[in-house]
């Protein structure tokens, strides 16, 4: 399986991917990353189409959000199973924010987002959920704990 990961970091916070990496490796996942320029819609469709997960991760001091979000509103239409991460501070003009898949996090409060995060994973694997959602909770939520915890300095 590939899981696709898009992501607008501080240089201080690349150590994520590292660590994102190893713990997908480890649940049997092969890593796709992209930063940097937007690749053109056809590497993009060969890229992504290929994976089975998409997430996206957007923090404060990032300067390529629109380039993620693009990246992730695309892995959604192409129902390629996506969660999105972004930091609260960035969260005020995002019209993408609406998507049950994104997921807010302050890092110097994150217990909400963890919480959410718990939730959804456990609505996704309920055997009542009928949802096309589920995929990327199931595949991808507890990377998503992994994330917040990480970038909030959690343990």
């Amino acid at each position: 399986m590939k899981a696709f990961l898009s992501y607008s970091l501080s240089d201080t916070q690349e150590y994520v991917v590292t660590i994102m990496a190893r713990q997908l490796r480890e649940k049997g996942y092969t890593l796709m990353t992209h930063t940097g320029t937007p690749l053109g819609l056809n590497l993009l469709s060969t890229t992504l189409r290929g994976c089975s997960l998409f997430i996206g991760v957007i923090t404060r001091r990032s300067n390529e959000y629109d380039r993620v979000v693009n990246e992730y509103n695309q892995a959604d239409a192409w129902q390629i199973p996506a969660l999105l991460l972004f930091e609260r501070s960035l969260a005020h003009n995002v019209g993408v924010l609406d998507h049950p898949n994104v997921v807010v996090f302050d890092r110097h409060n994150p217990n909400s987002a963890l919480e959410h995060v718990q939730n959804r994973i456990a609505w996704a694997r309920s055997p009542e959920t009928k949802s096309d959602d589920t995929g990327a909770w199931i595949l991808g939520g507890a990377a998503l704990l992994a994330l917040i915890a990480l970038l909030s300095g959690k343990k």
